[in-house]
């Protein structure tokens, strides 16, 4: 029977790891974050306008939520993929224009 809880416990725990990209859980309250440091904002964000993504990510952490639990994104990734987006959109407009 303790090999049916050590499976059953190790199942549980491969389901509440976050990817790699996050940091957590925390101990924070999602009401407590600010609506521009949500992770839906940023998405809503990103496809309106990028450069507001890359100061927001640069500037501080971004929050998720998940299984109820709050998670950080790790070391500024969202700043990261928003200047890499940007650098393309410049590649690709300056392709159009040739």
């Amino acid at each position: 029977m303790e090999q049916g809880n050590s499976e059953g416990q190790g199942i549980e725990n491969v389901s509440q790891k976050p990817s790699k990209g996050f940091i957590g859980p925390l101990e924070l309250a999602y009401d407590e974050i600010p609506f521009y440091r949500k992770r839906w904002f940023v998405i809503v964000l990103f496809l309106l306008f990028v450069p507001a993504v890359i100061v927001i990510g640069f500037s501080g952490d971004v929050y998720a939520l998940r299984n109820n639990k709050v998670y950080k994104y790790a070391n500024h990734t969202i700043g990261k993929v928003g200047v890499f987006l940007l650098i393309i959109g410049i590649i690709k407009g300056i392709i159009a224009i040739l």
